[in-house]
C-alpha cells in the first residue's frame, strides 16, 4: 500500500485535513514539521534561525525517508519539501501525492489565524505579497511533483477526506 502524501504551500490546510483524513481512513499521521520540531525540542522559526535553512532541509529529507517507511499513512509536508528532488523520487514512489491548493487570500486568512511562525513568510510587507511570491516560485514544482491537484477552498474536512479517499483508490495501480 501506498501511503497518501499532501504537499502544498504553508498555510494551506495539510496538517489540518491530513489528520482528519488519517482519521477517517483509520490510517497514521505523520506530519514532518511536527516531527523536526518534536526531535530538536525547537519549534520550526527558531530552528532557521539558530541552525539555518540548509540545515532545516537536511533534517527534513531525514524525517521524510523515516515517514515514509511506514504503510497506510497519511503524510503532511512542510511547504518546501519539493525544493529537494530526493525528497519527490521518495514521495512519488512510495506515496500516492496530493498538491492541496488554495487561493492566495485563503492560504494568508489561514496564516494570519494561526499560532504558528512560518519564516519563509515572515519580512516586510504585506503578508498576502509574500505568500504570492513564494508560491509563484513553487507553483511548477508543487504540480510536477503530485498526482493529483485539489483546489481545498471552502471544502469541508468531510468532502476532503472523501474526495482523497476516491480519488486515492482510482489513482492506485491495479
Amino acid at each position: 500500500m501506498k501511503n497518501i502524501v499532501l504537499i502544498g504551500m504553508s498555510g494551506v490546510g495539510k496538517s489540518v485535513k491530513g489528520r482528519y483524513l488519517a482519521k477517517y481512513m483509520g490510517w497514521r499521521f505523520l506530519d514532518t514539521d511536527r516531527m523536526i520540531s518534536d526531535e530538536m525540542g525547537m519549534t520550526i522559526e527558531e530552528i532557521f534561525e539558530k541552525h539555518g535553512e540548509p540545515f532545516f532541509r537536511q533534517k527534513e529529507r531525514e524525517v521524510l525517508a523515516y515517514a515514509m517507511s511506514f504503510e497506510n499513512t497519511v503524510v503532511s509536508t512542510g511547504g518546501g519539501i519539493i525544493l529537494d528532488p530526493e525528497n519527490v523520487k521518495l514521495i512519488k514512489d512510495r506515496g500516492v501525492v496530493f498538491f492541496l491548493h488554495g487561493s492566495i487570500d485563503s492560504i494568508a486568512s489561514n496564516i494570519e489565524s494561526s499560532s504558528i511562525a512560518r519564516p519563509l513568510l515572515a519580512g516586510d510587507g504585506e503578508l498576502r505579497d509574500r505568500i504570492e511570491r513564494l508560491y509563484r516560485s513553487r507553483e511548477a514544482l508543487y504540480y510536477s511533483s503530485c498526482h493529483m491537484a485539489i483546489h481545498v477552498d471552502g471544502m469541508t474536512r468531510s468532502e476532503f477526506s472523501r474526495k482523497i479517499k476516491d480519488s486515492y483508490r482510482k489513482l492506485l495501480p491495479c
